[in-house]
């Protein structure tokens, strides 16, 4: 029998975003500045609007220190093309005084406060940090951020279940081993996501087998230093796989 919590929060999921989980979505970490880019990602969206698609700002690794108009503008845009929009909070795995990261938070709801959610980068995922997470989770949502991702780019112990709404389990060089798949804290995949760098080009079996066990993924050409400083060449072959899921 599924637990409460777990029908409650696909619920909230649904709700923030119509049409996930009728096919896995697109979540990309759109760490460029607003401009053509922004514009190839909204085209792309409407040209498969089946496919959900979460981007996530990153005006100056975080919020910054002022609103920036030109956001305040794309901004707009991207959520008109029913691509939903969240900000992206560095956490520096739990380390980080979580005072810190919910200034970052206000600052957002102060420069931005029509993005629907929050991006926890550098999360913890060793047992231990749960409460530090649950307790920045319910902060965002005091401020009408109601979806939350948290990112260790690794597994994470099931513990930390309930404490954000989804976590990315990998993100790293290549393609991850989807038999791997077996030891992530949920089998449901909307709580999951995977965040695929430095792959030359897309392998849409690969695309079409990961949609069975993640609801959220990203693909990119890109690499180190900034692996999120462009889109992906591949994004139509990307959202046009994605549509078939």
């Amino acid at each position: 029998m599924l637990k409460i919590s777990s029908i409650l929060l696909g619920l909230v999921l649904l709700s923030l975003i119509p049409t996930a989980l009728m096919s896995t979505g697109l979540m990309i970490p759109l760490y460029i500045y607003p401009g053509s880019k922004w514009n190839t990602l909204i085209s792309a969206k409407n040209a498969y609007p089946n496919v959900p698609v979460i981007a996530i700002i990153n005006p100056n690794s975080g919020p910054g220190t002022a609103q920036d108009s030109t956001y305040v503008t794309k901004i707009a845009q991207l959520i008109a093309a029913n691509i939903t929009v969240i900000g992206y909070d560095h956490t520096s795995y739990g380390a980080r005084n979580a005072s810190d990261v919910k200034n970052d938070i206000d600052l957002y709801y102060s420069f931005y406060p029509n993005i629907q959610g929050i991006f926890f980068d550098e999360m913890d995922n060793v047992s231990g940090e749960e409460s530090y997470y649950s307790d920045l989770t319910a902060y965002a949502r005091s401020k009408g951020f109601n979806l939350t991702l948290g990112n260790p780019g690794t597994n994470i112990d099931s513990s930390y279940l309930g404490t954000e709404d989804v976590f990315v389990v990998y993100e790293s060089n290549g393609y991850v081993d989807l038999s791997q798949s077996s030891t992530w804290p949920t089998s449901d995949p909307s709580q999951l996501a995977i965040m695929s760098i430095k792959v030359a080009s897309l392998n849409t079996t690969w695309v079409t087998q990961a949609c069975q066990k993640v609801g959220w993924l990203y693909v990119t050409n890109d690499k180190l230093p900034n692996p999120y400083d462009t889109l992906p060449t591949y994004l139509t072959t990307l959202m046009q796989t994605l549509s078939t899921c």
